[in-house]
């Protein structure tokens, strides 16, 4: 309901949804000191695997991080995700959420699906 509720929101650009603030922004248009919260559009270029975390690349120093210990918990649970995060590749998105800077990288950390929406 509350999803719902959201997207009636923004379509009829009603309280937050009307500040320029919130609006997507590609991933490609970010740049360092980009940090807040932001609403990001991309495209997943390639999945790299680390040793706490799975890395998302969207766009040149711009990366999603899904902990390991939250895919097991939440991301597993779903269809959606059955092929692992490899199968991301090449999957359009929106991830809402706190970009942080981080040696040069904006990374933005998704720790539940509901930070994600699927635009294919």
């Amino acid at each position: 309901k509350l999803a719902a509720a959201e997207t009636e929101a923004r379509r009829a650009r009603r309280g937050v949804w009307s500040e320029a603030a919130y609006a997507p922004v590609a991933a490609e248009r970010l740049r360092p000191g980009s940090g807040g919260f932001h609403l990001v559009t991309a495209t997943v270029r390639a999945v790299r695997p680390g040793d706490r975390n799975h890395y998302l690349e969207l766009a040149p120093r711009v990366v999603l991080i899904i902990p390991h210990e939250h895919w097991k918990q939440y991301f597993m649970r779903e269809e959606f995700y059955a092929g692992g995060p490899a199968a991301l590749t090449g999957k359009r998105l929106e991830a809402r959420g706190w970009l942080s800077e981080r040696d040069g990288e904006l990374r933005l950390r998704v720790g539940h699906p509901a930070m994600l929406t699927w635009l294919d």
